[in-house]
């Protein structure tokens, strides 16, 4: 009998990424298993669209309670291990170690790569160089979570890479050991998505192990970073907007995941020239997805303005003829159509405006692209400035709360890269030059060039006919008071409708160059155009490949603050009707 193959699942996953003591105390177990249980229950009650997933490592204690709980629930687990499997599990006694190296064998596991200039005999033992990989594991996974759950006893104590450092990290940005300067400052808590904590508090076993003053053992808190209540018995409201901007990308996914899957992914290669990893394939995989859904959303914001506009020119026509043409036959039915119209142009215009067309649209095209740079980083190998930061920390990190879901995105698309460990050949780099940057006919720097010229004479042609119509209503109303005045003659009612009607065409066709951003997208065509340019012509004087890596990481910047700063301008033109 040929068993029944199920559909991948497709939903957008909810990471949730588990940290917590190693020394819990036996006697709370089954308290700490309940409250963890629930969470991850209601979690996946809340938000069924989406995949909870949970993201740990394999220590003893938290880490492998929660891993427990979620494998008897069914929810997918991504285990990510601090260094090499044979140094990690020097932590763990022979019934640990069994139990480690059988979970192991069948699981999603990522390695991170030995930082700081580690060698493996330098963590070989407990000591800073073991320390700091921990701490770049416990910030790997704060970093690539979108709720962090932490089994912690609420102290302010523990190394680097400890329970509290890895929480401190996830909300201020610092970890001591791993990372520069000094902790995030309160005054820029504005609205950030990357700060949540669910706190399931515990005590240790040891002989200080009870939790911090007015807090007690199996009982819950959510986290954040805002002063006037930064714990919470509810998740706060404003992490809800994040999730049903996830939520929504993820049911758009779902509907519309055959045609997704028969489109052709770009950034895939099709000659066999390099090699694709799954770290990258899985951004690629990602951006082909959100890259149909822009398209799919543009065709529809397209067709709404259109369709709305034109309502519109067909109300204002029937408007003058109701007014200035008092000749036509059964001039007064002409209101009829005239509110037709407009109903008709409302009600399209509430129905795209329902369906947020025109947001998804730019949010999608946004999330495509930033997926792009982040793809063709990780293929050219394009180094991350610190261990403890990754390229969706410089995406748009505070100007808009609701653009934190792309950050998101971001996050779970790029984690097994951002794992690293493996080395990454120079024909990465010249790949990325070709397929990215490319050069007059083909490649970004070609598609911004044509977009740029083509946009520039449709934009031309709208100046024209503006003028065009208002010179020519002056003249006919010029021309109709030299009439009265000189020959004492009455307009007819032909010309008087036309005076009206030719500034009326100019106005809406003004409105809609508007509503579509033609100014700005010449403009920010053109600025891509040149910085396209500008790294093409760098890289063909640059052979060094860290040379080489730096331009594409300066371009990739540039990119995604152009792309984000034109998405806050177009959200500031949404569909409207006109007035």
């Amino acid at each position: 009998m040929t068993g029944v193959v199920a559909e991948p699942d497709v939903r957008v996953p909810l990471m949730v990424g588990a940290i917590g003591h190693r020394d819990l105390v036996a006697s709370e177990l089954d308290a700490l298993k309940a409250r963890v249980r629930e969470f991850l229950e209601e979690l996946r009650r809340r938000y069924p669209d989406l995949r909870v997933t949970v993201l740990t490592s394999l220590a003893d204690g938290a880490d492998r309670l929660v891993g427990d709980v979620a494998q008897s629930l069914g929810v997918p687990i991504v285990y990510v291990l601090p260094m090499p499997t044979e140094l990690y599990e020097r932590d763990f006694g022979e019934s640990s170690k069994a139990e480690y190296r059988e979970i192991l064998g069948s699981s999603n596991v990522l390695t991170l790569p030995l930082v700081g200039g580690n060698t493996a005999d330098d963590v070989t033992h407990p000591g800073p160089a073991r320390d700091l990989q921990y701490a770049q594991l416990g910030a790997f996974i704060a970093a690539h979570c979108h709720v962090l759950l932490a089994l912690w006893d609420g102290r302010e104590n523990g190394g680097s890479g400890g329970t509290a450092q890895i929480i401190r990290f996830h909300q201020d940005d610092f970890m001591p050991g791993l990372t520069d300067g000094e902790p995030r400052s309160r005054l820029d808590d504005t609205d950030d998505e990357s700060d949540l904590v669910f706190h399931v508090v515990c005590s240790r076993d040891r002989p200080d192990g009870v939790p911090a003053a007015s807090l007690r053992p199996g009982e819950a808190w959510w986290l954040s970073r805002d002063d006037r209540e930064p714990r919470t018995r509810a998740m706060p409201d404003r992490y809800e907007i994040v999730l049903r901007r996830m939520v929504e990308f993820s049911r758009d996914v779902v509907a519309h995941r055959e045609s997704i899957a028969q489109a052709h992914n770009i950034l895939l290669p099709t000659d066999g020239g390099i090699e694709i990893g799954d770290g990258d394939r899985a951004i690629a995989t990602l951006f082909g997805t959100a890259d149909w859904l822009a398209r799919h959303y543009q065709r529809l914001t397209l067709i709404a303005l259109r369709v709305v506009y034109g309502f519109a020119a067909l109300a204002g026509v029937c408007f003058i003829a109701y007014g200035d043409l008092p000749n036509l036959p059964d001039q007064d039915l002409m209101i009829y159509p005239y509110l037709v119209f407009v109903a008709a142009m409302l009600g399209a215009y509430q129905y795209a405006r329902r369906g947020a067309w025109q947001r998804k649209y730019l949010d999608y095209r946004v999330l495509a692209e930033a997926l792009r740079v982040q793809f063709y980083w990780a293929v050219a190998g394009v180094e991350r400035p610190a261990p403890s930061r990754f390229g969706h920390d410089l995406f748009l990190k505070r100007q808009d709360l609701e653009l934190g879901w792309i950050r998101n995105m971001l996050r779970v698309a790029g984690r097994r890269d951002d794992a690293g460990g493996h080395a990454v050949p120079e024909a990465g780099i010249d790949f990325a030059v070709r397929d990215w940057i490319g050069d007059e006919e083909s490649g970004q720097h070609s598609y911004y060039r044509r977009r740029a010229l083509r946009l520039l004479s449709v934009h031309r042609i709208t100046e024209l006919l503006d003028r065009t119509s208002f010179a020519a209503g002056l003249i006919i109303a010029a021309w109709l008071a030299a009439a009265h005045y000189w020959f004492a003659t009455e307009p007819t009612d032909i010309w008087v409708a036309l005076m009206g009607f030719l500034p009326l065409a100019a106005a809406l066709r003004q409105a809609y160059a508007n509503r579509t951003a033609e100014q700005e997208l010449i403009t920010q065509y053109q600025f891509m155009d040149r910085i396209m340019a500008n790294a093409r012509r760098q890289l063909q004087h640059t052979v060094r490949p860290s040379e080489r890596r730096k331009i594409l990481h300066e371009l990739g910047i540039a990119a995604l603050i152009e792309h984000g700063q034109w998405l806050l301008r177009l959200r500031e033109r949404p569909i409207a009707a006109p007035s």
